[in-house]
């Protein structure tokens, strides 16, 4: 996971930025970049419960390397 400011991301200064994702328009705003491609994205907080149930759900979604291994 790697923190970066809004100003950062809409400037494009960080290289994450340039990935195929929709814009951030609220904080916070999670997003699961594969092959940087926007994979799945967590807007706001609501409560820990929740919060970690969303991370867990992005986190067991097949990455790159399983959808590679499954064709």
């Amino acid at each position: 996971m790697t923190r970066i400011a809004l100003s950062e991301w809409n400037s494009g200064g960080h290289p994450a930025s340039r990935c195929a994702a929709a814009p951030v328009v609220g904080t916070p705003t999670f997003i699961y970049l594969v092959g940087c491609q926007e994979r799945d994205r967590i807007y706001g907080y609501s409560s820990d419960e929740l919060f970690w149930l969303a991370l867990k759900r992005m986190s067991n979604e097949p990455g790159e390397q399983d959808r590679t291994d499954a064709s």
